[in-house]
């Protein structure tokens, strides 16, 4: 097959390089299944077709200018490769390696295209379950990717819509399964929820063997048992003694070291 050069030898971060026979493929219209008036609007238009080549080995930071500028026409990209939202949608891939995990040297192409610009009669398709209506957009992309490390390659297409295109409404629901950023978004609040109802489920567990551990050790390790309480000694009383309102009694005896003397009374007669 061309361009599928198996001895191709990668620079030391691993990505390869595009060859001359990557860069001069022609784009796939026939995998676009675009209308007749879509092909010639694609034509008009080709001037405003662009064509970007991305060496990751002159250019460090490389995939961060790829994926910023796809950014911009709102193809989102993650671990699992480009992420199509909104009015775009995967028409077509091929993939140079078809074994799994594709080989080191391996590249795949990813051709979108506007839902807007699918004919669904190319298809033989009596009825139309596109997401959204046919309005003959030109809109297309081509991205390049080296899968084993998820570096893009090449960015190459007509990114801009029609009138028609950007206020068309939703018809049905989309049949493209839901991209991987879309779960991943999703799933983070309840992941944040999950961690810390886990953390708290733990930390009640963890608790309660302790608790267990500490009641067991504790049988061998308790203090010695108090006598009964009537072997203690009566507890002192806080209360003050009560207080005599009587002043004390005055005592009539002599004090101690006094002699007293009786009187004799003597009665004289006038005579």
């Amino acid at each position: 097959m061309p361009g599928k050069p198996k001895d191709r030898t990668l620079p030391p971060n691993g990505i390869p390089r595009l060859t001359a026979a990557d860069i001069n493929r022609k784009l796939p219209k026939n995998k676009m299944f675009v209308s007749d008036a879509g092909a010639a609007a694609i034509v008009a238009k080709s001037h405003l077709v662009f064509d970007l080549v991305y060496d990751h080995t002159a250019n460090p930071s490389a995939q961060v200018d790829a994926i910023s500028h796809l950014a911009r026409y709102n193809v989102h990209h993650d671990p699992d490769g480009p992420c199509p939202t909104g009015h775009w949608s995967i028409a077509w891939s091929n993939h140079k390696d078809r074994s799994s995990p594709p080989a080191i040297w391996s590249i795949k192409y990813i051709l979108m295209v506007c839902t807007c610009g699918y004919d669904h009669t190319k298809r033989n398709s009596k009825n139309r379950t596109a997401a959204f209506p046919l309005t003959d957009c030109p809109a297309h992309l081509e991205i390049t990717v080296h899968p084993p490390t998820g570096a893009i390659l090449r960015v190459r297409g007509l990114a801009e819509h029609n009138a028609a295109c950007d206020s068309a409404m939703l018809e049905h629901r989309p049949h493209q399964p839901v991209a991987a950023i879309v779960y991943r978004t999703a799933l983070e609040p309840l992941s944040s929820v999950a961690l810390v109802f886990l953390s708290g489920f733990i930390y009640v567990f963890i608790l309660k063997k302790l608790e267990f551990i500490y009641g067991f050790f504790s049988l061998f390790l308790a203090p010695p048992i108090p006598p009964p309480a009537s072997r203690l000694p009566p507890p002192a009383s806080r209360l003050p003694p009560p207080a005599s309102h009587l002043p004390p009694p005055t005592s009539r005896l002599p004090p101690p070291g006094l002699t007293v003397t009786p009187s004799h009374s003597h009665t004289h007669s006038g005579g």
